[in-house]
């Protein structure tokens, strides 16, 4: 079973949607080394805005510092001005200080991404899951971003992928972003992806993968607007995107060589430097990513074995915009052990 759908991938010639186009960060050149900071980020979305696009979706998770909240700040800081008059903490005054103007910066970023991401609703966010639990950052966060379970018992998805601990934004950014959507593919047991999650349960709330939220957003809805219809199929307006049990859908692969993408890239450093053609980004899907040959971690699958993780959400992402994704049909396991 696995054997023909991989053949096939290899040798089929489907076009990916003109609609998306990718923009790759090296994080590696000093440029772009903190460009998923809060405020690095915000100066690439508002060149990435003056391109007009339909929707910008950062497919990395964004590195925002936990730092203390406002009245803490106003502590530390009062405290740090009142041991520099005294002199009461001799040379520790210093790394205080130095340690208090960090938080007052990374705060001050984080503020300004929040009212960035509140100003407009075309920008998505990513989360990931992750091993471990991180300070402040749980699936809660962003419960306001799960899917309608109305339309269908729970007790039917027992087939969704579980994860205990979800990294996910800051409370004020999750609020604040019009999108969220989780950027995970899991392998079949030989290491290969071909199927794709729709639905993540992390841990009891119910978030669409970051495709499944883009497609929401190019409809002008909301994640609250995916309609779990039944355990095998969401609704999202008047479209049924039918699915396998757990909301999974097979991946249809795109046609592409070692060293490019099947889909138009840009270099971030082409968008920061004023470098992108006119009109080249106008009403397009502009998802952001790590380029290859940064990126990690990469994924095994028909086409080729180090598939960015880019790559695989703009892959996902096409299969739903163009309907070209594949589901194995009822019949196939009766007529394998026919065979």
């Amino acid at each position: 079973e696995n054997w023909c759908y991989d053949f096939f991938q290899r040798y089929q010639n489907t076009a990916p949607s003109d609609r998306i186009v990718l923009v790759t960060v090296d994080s590696r050149v000093k440029a772009q080394k903190d460009i998923w900071s809060g405020g690095k980020f915000v100066q690439l979305l508002d060149r990435l805005d003056a391109q007009a696009p339909q929707l910008i979706v950062a497919t990395q998770p964004l590195s925002l510092p936990d730092v203390p909240g406002e009245e803490q700040l106003r502590a530390l800081t009062k405290l740090q001005r009142t041991a520099a008059r005294s002199n009461s903490l001799g040379t520790a005054a210093d790394t205080l200080s130095a340690q208090v103007a960090r938080f007052e910066q990374i705060y001050a970023e984080r503020q300004q991404l929040a009212e960035r991401l509140g100003s407009d609703s075309n920008t998505l966010l990513a989360a990931f899951v992750s091993d471990f639990a991180l300070d402040n950052s749980e699936a809660s966060n962003c419960e306001n971003h799960s899917i309608n379970l109305s339309g269908t018992e729970q007790t039917g998805f027992f087939a969704v992928h579980r994860a205990r601990h979800v990294a996910v934004p800051p409370v004020n950014i999750c609020n604040a972003v019009s999108g969220l959507g989780f950027n995970e593919f899991w392998p079949d047991s030989d290491g290969i992806i071909r199927q794709a999650s729709l639905v993540l349960n992390a841990n009891g709330i119910y978030l669409p993968s970051l495709a499944m939220a883009t497609v929401a957003r190019v409809a002008d809805q909301t994640n609250n607007d995916i309609v779990a219809a039944s355990p095998t199929a969401l609704m999202l307006n008047d479209r049924i995107i039918n699915t396998r049990e757990g909301f999974r859908i097979l991946n249809r692969y795109y046609a592409a060589s070692q060293d490019e993408s099947a889909f138009t890239t840009v270099p971030a450093r082409a968008i920061l430097n004023g470098d992108v053609a006119p009109g080249m980004l106008r009403d397009k899907i502009v998802l952001i990513g790590e380029a290859a040959e940064a990126a990690l971690p990469v994924s095994a699958t028909p086409v080729g074995e180090k598939m960015p993780p880019l790559d695989m959400v703009a892959t996902s992402l096409s299969n739903l915009l163009e309907g070209q994704y594949l589901l194995r049909p009822d019949w196939l396991p009766l007529a394998v052990m026919a065979g």
